[in-house]
């Protein structure tokens, strides 16, 4: 895919030390700009640089990093918080900066949600509907790597939320 790097193995590694990097250096930016903007720019101006210069790194492809493992998440986390104490300061509860981690669940069901569609190329994927029910046939997986995978993921997600609804 485009703007994606694999590796052999499968795993994200590569792929997120290179966001990492990307976003780093737009950090530096954003750092810049608070310190000569102390009197010019405003923190709603910072929060819309940070929105369109660095979450847009951050947030590229993210449905398919629905099941990140933990190092790799807290590595993107680590940029979002760097950049929040940057905009806000150190002390700061608001909540411009969600965490990725909260968007790239809310941006995976909605793709989810569009692949459930039947007329989605991808809806061959899905596992079958349980009877009687709105709910997915839950898979056994051997590994937590396919069970975190997209599908499984959010397979499980949507199965939750359809059993809370009840």
């Amino acid at each position: 895919m485009l703007g994606i790097t694999y590796h052999k193995s499968l795993k994200w590694d590569t792929h997120v030390n290179y966001i990492i990097k990307a976003a780093g250096r737009r950090v530096n930016v954003l750092r810049y700009l608070r310190r000569i903007g102390l009197c010019s720019v405003s923190k709603k101006d910072l929060v819309t640089v940070y929105n369109n210069y660095i979450l847009s790194i951050l947030e590229f492809n993210c449905p398919l990093f629905v099941g990140l493992n933990k190092k790799n998440a807290q590595k993107l986390e680590r940029i979002r918080k760097r950049c929040h104490r940057i905009v806000c300061g150190s002390d700061c509860d608001c909540d411009d900066f969600p965490s990725l981690h909260e968007r790239r669940q809310e941006q995976a069901m909605r793709t989810f949600s569009t692949i459930m569609h039947t007329d989605n190329i991808s809806h061959c994927l899905l596992p079958n509907h349980l009877p009687r029910t709105n709910l997915f046939r839950h898979e056994y997986m051997k590994t937590n790597r396919r069970a975190n995978s997209f599908i499984p993921h959010c397979v499980t997600l949507w199965n939750l939320s359809e059993m809370t609804k009840k």
